[in-house]
C-alpha cells in the first residue's frame, strides 16, 4: 500500500491531563471505526500507546489476521518493559534506540516515524498533551496532509483547531458517526478491496 495514515490516538489515564474531558468508550469506538475502514486499504502507522495496541491487534483479529502486516508500530526502547505482549504478533515493528530521558526518547522516536513515512492524513482521537505536540509536528512536516479531528472523544483532540472549513465535515467531528467522518474525509469507498500483504 503506498498511501500510509498516521494514527495519533490513546485514552488517557487516571490523574493525567485531559482525563476528565475525556471519553473512553467514544475513543474506542472511534479507533475501532476507523481500522475497521481502513485496514487492508491504508497502512496505519502509530506511536505503540498501550491503549491503542490491543484495539489494532484486536481490529486485526476481526479479519482472521495471523501475521499483522498492515500496521506499523514505532517505540522507543525506553519503554522495552512494558511494551504491550501484543506486539509481537505485528510484522513491522521499529523500535528506536533510547536516549537520555522520556521527553527526548518520545521525541526521537516521532522525528524517526515522520522521516520515515509519507503520509496522507493524521487521524487525533482523545490523548493527553503528546496529541498536542504530534498535532503540530504532523502539521509541520505533512502540511498537505488531510487531518481528521474526532472531537466526540474528549480529550486533548477536543482542543485542537477546526481541521477542515467544511460545516458538514466540522458537525461530522462532533458527532458519533465515525464511519461517515472518516469515509468522507479519507475518501475510501467502504466496498474496496482489501490486501493484507503489504
Amino acid at each position: 500500500m503506498s498511501q500510509s495514515i498516521f494514527l495519533s490516538a490513546s485514552v488517557p489515564q487516571h490523574g493525567r491531563e485531559f482525563y476528565d474531558t475525556a471519553h473512553p468508550y467514544q475513543i474506542h469506538t472511534a479507533v475501532r471505526s476507523l481500522l475497521l475502514l481502513t485496514l487492508g486499504r491504508r497502512q496505519i502507522v502509530f506511536g505503540g500507546h498501550p491503549s491503542i495496541t490491543p484495539m489494532v491487534y484486536s481490529a486485526c483479529l476481526h479479519f482472521g489476521l495471523s501475521d499483522i502486516r498492515c500496521a506499523t508500530i514505532y517505540q522507543s526502547q525506553f519503554f522495552k518493559d512494558e511494551f504491550p505482549l501484543e506486539n509481537a504478533e505485528f510484522a513491522d515493528v521499529r523500535l528506536i534506540p533510547a536516549e537520555a530521558t522520556i521527553p527526548e526518547s518520545v521525541a526521537m522516536m516521532r522525528r524517526k516515524m515522520f522521516s520515515e513515512n509519507q503520509f496522507s492524513a493524521g487521524i487525533f482521537i482523545g490523548g493527553m498533551k503528546g496529541i498536542l505536540d504530534e498535532y503540530a509536528l504532523f502539521r509541520g512536516a505533512f502540511p498537505d496532509a488531510k487531518v481528521i479531528a474526532v472531537r466526540a472523544g474528549g480529550g486533548a483532540t477536543a482542543t485542537l483547531p477546526q481541521s477542515s472549513e467544511d460545516p458538514a465535515v466540522q458537525s461530522l467531528e462532533l458527532s458519533r458517526d465515525f464511519f461517515s467522518l472518516y469515509s468522507t474525509v479519507l475518501g475510501i469507498d467502504p466496498r474496496a478491496d482489501r490486501d493484507f500483504t503489504s
